[in-house]
């Protein structure tokens, strides 16, 4: 009897995700459309485009933490390759190597979207934001490693902290460089 309540319950909750995700889906793509074909002109094509693709992927999040949550603890230790022993200089320069593979993928969004944006405006919102979400996360879980890594050495806290400020000013200081290094270049061969 409690697996068919357990089953009963999911279903209720899958109907609500997939009715809302539908009908908000079905609302971004009708704006997508509705402006795609006015006379607006593609950069606020692009730009409503990307904002809605923001959305439903924030939107979403709930639903992506509920399948998340099925992948166990030491399954996501693994996939991160995370080790409980202590700080080696390979964690050190994987952080920082990734960080810089984020600010180039920032960089390349940047030139391809721009070169997008002056062929279509809803290609160039959808491509955007889709990689825009994919280097977040790719940051993300980067930066997490690190800071695991940080709380398993069992340090002072305001020393933790300091070093946490540190590793997301990093972060995001790598994002920007990126991004301002896209915005500079034109590239006509693309």
């Amino acid at each position: 009897m409690r697996n068919i309540k357990n089953i009963v319950e999911n279903l209720k909750e899958l109907s609500v995700h997939l009715s809302y995700g539908f009908l908000f889906v079905v609302a971004t793509l009708f704006n997508a459309f509705m402006f795609y074909y006015s006379d607006l002109s593609n950069r606020s094509v692009f730009v409503i485009t990307f904002i809605d693709l923001l959305f439903v992927f924030f939107y979403s999040t709930r639903w992506i933490n509920s399948k998340i949550s099925n992948i166990s603890n030491e399954a996501f230790l693994d996939f991160l390759n995370f080790k409980k022993e202590k700080l080696y200089f390979t964690d050190i320069s994987g952080f920082l190597g990734e960080q810089a593979f984020v600010s180039f993928l920032a960089t390349f969004i940047i030139i391809t979207g721009k070169r997008l944006l002056e062929i279509d405006g809803l290609l160039g919102g959808i491509y955007t934001g889709l990689l825009f979400i994919i280097s977040m996360i790719f940051t993300s879980l980067s930066a997490s490693r690190m800071i695991l890594i940080l709380v398993y050495l069992k340090w002072n806290k305001l020393v933790l902290m300091l070093l946490f400020l540190m590793l997301s000013a990093i972060m995001h200081i790598f994002y920007i460089i990126g991004l301002r290094i896209g915005a500079s270049t034109s590239i006509t061969w693309l």
